[in-house]
């Protein structure tokens, strides 16, 4: 019988959340986002258990608006985000006691190829969706996937015919993002060289600073016709965790 007081089966693990220093702020009309001097820091330096950095995550929420006044971008405007969530990071520091241990500027275009070249069709269509990745098809921002033609010139005979251009991908963001609508996505920090490296690893406890710039709005969006538009981020939050059951355990072994 399986033994199920063996610490495999009694551990149990809890998310711990922690947000920006500095409070994301919506723009006035006309204006876009600040994207520049966002940090987070975890400072774990007198804790009994490490925080399992492999796993974590940043939760974001964002939003496609019109630049001039906050409004709506329907679904006929051919305007959208590019590639990923992913995207809305350009640069990302790591720092361990003050020491930098990871920096890598425009680190969206290397994810993204990367994310290209290593998910599987299963995995982009599964959990590649929680982190807002759809393949893009072509290089157009066709949303509309068959149109009406009438047969021999008679309306009244009509058959669907497929668009050509027509982008899978870029429509899937797209209706995610219309009318204001808030997209929700997981980016994982294991997708980052520094944090992938501690697979079945666990740093010591330690203070962590992550410096975060965000991609401009002018890189960011996609578009080939229509009004200028803005991304903005209303959420930005990471999430890590540790084995609560283990630190009940060591706790009352002291």
């Amino acid at each position: 019988m399986t033994n199920y007081r063996s610490p495999k089966y009694v551990e149990r693990y809890e998310d711990v959340v922690f947000e920006l220093d500095t409070a994301l702020v919506v723009p006035a009309n006309g204006a876009h986002q600040t994207k520049t001097n966002h940090r987070i820091v975890v400072d774990n330096s007198g804790e009994i258990a490490p925080f399992d950095w492999y796993h974590a995550r940043f939760n974001v929420d964002f939003k496609l608006q019109l630049l001039a006044n906050g409004g709506n971008v329907d679904a006929n405007n051919q305007i959208g985000i590019v590639n990923s969530a992913f995207s809305l990071i350009n640069n990302l520091n790591v720092s361990m006691n003050g020491v930098s241990v990871y920096d890598c500027p425009e680190v969206n275009h290397a994810i993204n190829i990367k994310n290209l070249l290593e998910y599987s069709q299963g995995y982009a269509n599964s959990q590649g969706a929680n982190e807002f990745f759809y393949i893009d098809k072509t290089r157009e921002t066709i949303v509309t996937e068959f149109t009406q033609i009438a047969l021999d010139g008679n309306a009244q005979n009509i058959r669907p015919s497929r668009t050509a251009d027509y982008n899978s991908g870029f429509a899937a963001r797209k209706a995610l993002l219309v009318n204001n609508a808030v997209a929700n996505a997981e980016i994982p920090l294991n997708r980052y060289g520094f944090f992938e490296k501690l697979h079945n690893e666990l740093l010591p406890n330690t203070k962590i600073e992550l410096k975060i710039t965000f991609e401009s709005d002018t890189n960011l969006i996609w578009r080939t016709a229509g009004n200028n538009c803005r991304i903005v981020i209303t959420k930005f939050q990471l999430s890590t965790s540790h084995n609560i059951q283990r630190i009940w355990i060591e706790t009352l072994l002291r």
